[in-house]
């Protein structure tokens, strides 16, 4: 009986263990793995034994029964066999892994019921390295812990998740201390190819996860479905000579064949005489290549007769059965890449992107995607020739076109969903006045109030699902520019990805304005309804649809700005790629230094001033630009201010709101932009400022000392927003603990808390719109501080007078004491900092206790907790504000005073590839010996390698306490002979990996307590290779 699949086949060749056959009570299997002379062992699962056979199906011997003492089981599950024929055992409901010699007898057991480092709960599978370092999936912990070979815990990996909870993680950028990657839904099974990859079963998430010998992860194959590819429960994962990956399909009846690489390859659903493989729940393979099956409710385990030729001859097989489906293509070129072989790796794709169909055409848009990127990839190691770049130009137009496409299906979701939510609004409306009227009968179904929210809700997922794909598409691209640059572009074909990334970027900042625009309108009318409502409460039914309305925006404004975010990163390559790149310059100037490029920049971060992250992070991406155009180029003269009067450098009162665009822009850029003498007058910014402004130098420095007493204003005024944001964010905190509270039989309550928290949170709002906006006005007044203070010095008639003495002792005075207030202002974020640290130990202590005394001290801590957070984003905006202010001074202080900086800006580096969507949080750096940069990403747990010019090369570390991962990593140091050395800052250790990143050992972390470091921040390695580094725990 074969399992065919076009012209590969699976053979059937005997099964034995059947019920059917012998006298001998059995259960079915639920462990399998081979002895170093090929007998088979069985886990009898319900015998609470293990079982060995002979390659032909006798049974040699067995050992164990029902209990918890050693050589005992309770329900065991996977077996591993070490080197020396020592047999390791899952012992599932014992929870604890158990060590025997080849004969059965007890070596070793470890493990207790529990969820810290080396307890266990229901360990399944087993998998024992070469080094003797022991594996182990956990099903109720969901996660890989890992024992030394005398079982001692060395760390875990992973945690509690299913698919979708990922995806929001990766689409709002959840920290891993929040949700610790990789998620696992109950994994079942390890297994390791010839290369040392990982594949574990996430059987609840219906899907294989392959990892490096590292535990980066590379590939999910599969995901819930019947079809080819997907599963019903992927209970097991084994993997053959020729690296074929084996799944048992639990509720599909079937084992599923994979390549290496994740493309499907066959299935095999019958055994013997046309039999169903009802319910597999186990694979193996054999050391001869053999196939071992096992089923849920059956005894027997069956052998099959794979493939045994290489997986190159497989695929070219399929390729060559089927030469239209690109699917193969793809298998062919992954093969031939892994192997080195680029040339031929390109041939395969180039014939697979040939049979790809435009984006809106395409069936499966996420697979030719990823193969574009896979392409790009391939040619940025082998540097391409003409017909590599010709080919590269097609894939970028193809994955141009599934980012858009992927945009506009997004777009296009929101827009039917905003049209959705009025209607089940008014619904929602009108039953929850019936209720606080007592005209609402519990009887009556209200169909129309269920469908409506139905739909809403179909639509709200739809636009979720639609989201992630849009940003998968955004990083794809971000990351198939990436690869093209480092591909060995010629100049044209260079232009040709700089003018397409500068088309996009002005697409979407287009984009942008619109939303923020139709959002500006419709809170316009939100204020003037907010208004009414307190004399006519039916406007409440026309000011809740408006409100939901400007939070879809914001929410969609999310994943346009992550696109954004990408494409800035791809201009910041370019630069460090090819520094004073006409085009690039052109470019950059017209998209963010002169208007109305500028003015783009300035709309969007005006639109975005309630969402403070958001607005941050497009501010940091805006300077980052104009600074990098200022260091690379030699802009050219910009044109004369004119219309100016001395007016100009009056006093801008906190609430003026006749903001010019130019002036707003003005503002953002002085800061990025070096001030130039010139003939004509000032250079600040994009304008030229003439010196006749400064003819009357005593009236301007009188004009420009009230712009510094004018400060003090801003300074109330803020304290003053902040105090009512305060009380109001206590207030929608109360509101949200009093709904949790309700007695769930009272209807009334729920309404009219959950109307006060949408009034209150539109109050925060607009109390937030109005901080930022206080700062817009005051970079105004600061910025005409700047330039006026220039003017006053630098003009003929100003320079050594005694107004421009006197202005300058003042702008001193008032540098020093900002400054005074920068550093206050760190200690108290530090303090605060610290503080958050307490009450959130406090308050798990709390949790774990669960005692009835301890509400009293839990409310406490729940008001302590609140304060000291409100404080610190209190003191992030303040400081951010105060550090901006010290900047202008010591910009404009060092200009005037003539002295050379001791330091120059030389240009900044940043990730590239598939993870240029995310920020880059850089502690510690150190140099190899090779003239690569090491950094540490605390907040993404990895060391990042670039080359000594900037260019982005990899990286290496996840999340986790295991060998190898990393939990905020703060300093990296590097030995003569290129050894790494990384020290964390929560896991107290470092760790030494090989200079291509390979784990090799850990220090710290299981010396006697007394000798083991507290917190660490820093390391150094002297002469002698010793490595150093302070422990202020322990003083």
């Amino acid at each position: 009986m074969s399992a065919l699949a076009d012209n590969i086949s699976f053979t059937f060749k005997t099964s034995f263990r059947s019920a059917r056959q012998g006298t001998e009570e059995l259960s079915p299997p639920s462990g399998f793995s081979f002895t170093p002379e090929g007998n088979l062992v069985v886990s009898d699962d319900f015998k609470h034994r293990i079982q060995i056979f002979s390659p032909d199906g006798e049974l040699i011997r067995c050992f164990g029964s029902q209990g918890n003492r050693p050589g005992e089981f309770h329900y065991p599950k996977g077996t591993a066999v070490d080197g020396a024929g020592n047999i390791y055992v899952a012992d599932s409901w014992n929870h604890r892994i158990q060590k025997f010699d080849a004969q059965g007898t007890p070596l070793l057991a470890f493990g207790t019921c529990g969820e810290n480092p080396g307890e266990l709960n229901e360990p399944y599978d087993i998998h024992v390295e070469p080094s003797g370092r022991i594996l182990v999936v956990e099903r109720y912990n969901h996660r890989i812990q890992f024992f030394a070979p005398d079982g001692k815990s060395l760390g875990y990996l992973g945690s509690r998740g299913m698919v979708l909870e990922e995806r929001l993680a990766a689409m709002f950028d959840t920290p891993a201390r929040i949700l610790p990657p990789p998620l696992f839904e109950f994994p079942t099974s390890i297994a390791r190819d010839s290369r040392g990859n990982y594949f574990i079963s996430d059987s609840s998430n219906h899907r294989i996860l392959k990892f490096d010998g590292g535990w980066k992860r590379l590939l999910s194959i599969g995901e819930r479905g019947s079809e080819p590819g997907k599963f019903q429960y992927c209970m097991w994962v084994a993997v053959g000579p020729n690296d074929l990956v084996y799944a048992a399909d639990l509720n599909n009846d079937r084992i599923q064949v994979f390549s290496s690489e994740g493309h499907f390859v066959a299935s095999i659903g019958e055994s013997r005489g046309g039999e169903s493989l009802k319910s597999p729940s186990l694979v193996a393979v054999g050391p001869d290549g053999a196939l071992y099956t096992g089923l849920t409710f059956d005894t027997t385990v069956s052998i099959f007769i794979p493939p045994s030729e290489p997986q190159k001859d497989l695929a070219r097989q399929r390729a060559q059965g089927d030469p239209d489906d690109y699917f193969y293509q793809d298998w062919c070129a992954r093969l031939a890449c892994l192997a080195g072989d680029f040339s031929s790796a390109v041939k395969s794709w180039a014939a697979a992107v040939a049979r790809l169909h435009p984006a809106k055409e395409d069936s499966d848009p996420g697979f030719a995607a990823g193969l574009l990127v896979r392409l790009s990839r391939c040619t940025a190691q082998m540097k391409s020739g003409p017909e590599q770049e010709a080919l590269l130009l097609k894939g970028l137009e193809m994955i141009d076109g599934h980012l858009i496409q992927a945009r506009q299906n997004l777009m296009d979701a929101q827009a039917v969903w905003d049209k959705a939510v009025p209607e089940v609004t008014q619904f929602v409306i009108e039953q929850q006045n019936r209720i606080l009227s007592d005209q609402d009968d519990p009887r009556v179904f209200n169909k129309d109030l269920f469908q409506a929210e139905d739909r809403e809700r179909e639509l709200f997922r739809e636009c979720r699902r639609l989201a992630f794909v849009y940003r998968q598409r955004a990083d794809d691209f971000a990351d198939f520019f990436s690869n093209a640059l480092r591909s060995g572009l010629t100049e044209p074909a260079l232009a040709a990805l700089l003018r397409l990334l500068a088309r996009r970027t002005n697409e979407l900042c287009q984009l942008m304005i619109g939303y923020l625009e139709a959002k500006e309108k419709n809170e316009e009318a939100m204020v003037r309804l907010f208004g009414e409502m307190q004399d006519d409460g039916k406007k409440w039914a026309t000011f809740l649809p408006k409100l939901h309305f400007s939070r879809r925006i914001l929410g969609l404004l999310i994943h346009l700005q992550f696109e954004l975010h990408t494409h800035i990163r791809n201009f910041q390559e370019v630069a460090v790629h090819d520094p004073q790149n006409p085009l690039l310059e052109e470019i950059l100037r017209d998209l963010f230094i002169e208007p109305p490029g500028a003015h783009m920049g300035t709309k969007i971060l005006m639109g975005l001033q309630e969402d403070w992250l958001a607005h941050k992070w497009i501010d940091i991406h805006h300077k980052n630009i104009v600074d990098l155009w200022a260091h690379e180029w030699n802009p050219p003269a910009p044109a004369v201010a004119t219309g100016l009067t001395a007016d100009f450098f009056s006093a801008v009162p906190y609430d003026f709101e006749r903001m010019e665009l130019d002036d707003l822009a003005q503002g953002v850029l002085l800061p990025c932009l070096p001030l130039k003498d010139t003939p004509e007058g000032l250079v600040a910014a994009n304008r030229i400022f003439p010196w006749t402004l400064a003819e009357n130098g005593s009236d301007l420095a009188r004009r420009l000392g009230e712009i510094i007493a004018s400060e003090a204003q801003y300074d109330e005024k803020e304290d003053e927003l902040f105090a009512h944001l305060k009380e109001l964010s206590l207030q929608e905190q109360n509101f949200h603990i009093q709904l949790r509270q309700v007695n769930v039989t009272d209807k009334k309550t729920p309404i009219t808390l959950q109307n006060s928290i949408f009034i209150v949170g539109f109050q925060i709002s607009l109390l937030r719109r109005m901080i930022l906006a206080l700062e817009l006005n005051e970079t105004l007044n600061l910025s005409r501080l700047v330039i006026g203070t220039a003017l006053l010095v630098e003009s003929p008639e100003g320079k050594d007078s005694e107004p421009s003495r006197m202005h300058l002792q003042k702008m001193r005075d008032f540098r020093d004491g900002i400054a005074n207030k920068v550093t206050d202002l760190f200690a108290a974020r530090k303090s605060a900092s610290f503080r958050e640290g307490e009450l959130n130990l406090e308050r798990e202590s709390l949790n774990l206790r669960n005692e009835v005394g301890d509400i009293q001290r839990a409310e406490k801590n729940r008001e302590d907790l609140f304060e000291c957070q409100f404080e610190i984003s209190r003191l992030e905006i303040v400081l951010d504000r105060f550090s901006r202010i010290r900047n202008l001074l010591n910009q404009i202080l060092s200009f005037v005073d003539a002295g050379p900086p001791s330091l120059n800006f030389k240009g900044s580096i940043q990730k590239g590839g598939a993870l240029t969507g995310q920020f880059l949080q850089p502690v510690g750096m150190a140099f190899a010996p090779s003239g690569d940069l090491l950094v540490t990403d605390m907040e993404h747990h990895r060391v990042f390698r670039f080359s000594g010019s900037g260019d982005y090369k990899g990286y290496f570390g996840i999340w986790g306490d295991h060998p190898g991962g990393f939990k905020n990593p703060v300093d990296v140091g590097v030995d003569r002979k290129g050894f790494i050395y990384v020290a964390e800052a929560l896991n107290p250790r470092i760790q030494k990996f090989s200079p291509q990143g390979e784990y090799l050992l850990t220090m710290g972390a299981r010396e006697n307590p007394e000798f083991r470091p507290g917190i660490l921040f820093s390391l150094s390695i002297d002469p002698g290779g010793h490595i150093w580094t302070a422990d202020p725990v322990h003083n």
